[in-house]
């Protein structure tokens, strides 16, 4: 079984943790409930099938899963107060979830680089984009991407 550790998100999400820090995680869901998790060093964040499943400490009995699908935003706080946020924000992909083109728009006036990740961590497509810009990602399977956008990270479903 493979496993992502927290790692993967904290690069896509701008965090940088020391192997001593302890991590805040707020998971927001499409129904807009929430629940937050402290993650110590022994913790982490695993994805597998589907499923996202958030550990608190050593053991699985200090674990939370979720379905990625029902996602919509997750928040990282680092215990410093160093807060670093990866939600939907000024920038909006539409359509959402999308069959497989999708258009990019409140980049504001200058080009910014963009970056699509699977939830391997695998990069699928890389390219400027600006107002505007039509992305397609037809080509991959259904599923959920990242999408890092200069330094904005918004999740996008395809169907």
């Amino acid at each position: 079984m493979r496993r992502y550790y927290l790692f993967f998100l904290a690069f896509i999400a701008g965090v940088c943790m020391t192997a001593s820090a302890q991590v805040n995680v707020s998971v927001t869901m499409t129904d807009n409930t929430s629940q937050s998790h402290t993650i110590g060093q022994s913790g982490g964040i695993y994805f597998n099938n589907g499923t996202m499943t958030v550990r608190s400490g050593m053991t699985s009995n200090d674990e939370v899963s979720y379905t990625t699908s029902n996602i919509r935003s997750m928040v990282f706080s680092e215990m410093t107060a160093i807060n670093r946020t990866m939600s939907v924000s000024q920038i909006r992909l539409f359509p959402n979830p999308t069959n497989g083109v999708f258009t990019v728009n409140g980049i504001g006036d200058e080009q910014q680089s963009m970056t699509i990740y699977n939830m391997l961590g695998k990069i699928v497509k890389s390219q400027p984009c600006s107002n505007g810009t039509h992305i397609d990602i037809s080509e991959q399977p259904k599923g959920v991407y990242i999408v890092r956008i200069g330094n904005q990270t918004i999740k996008i479903v395809k169907q």
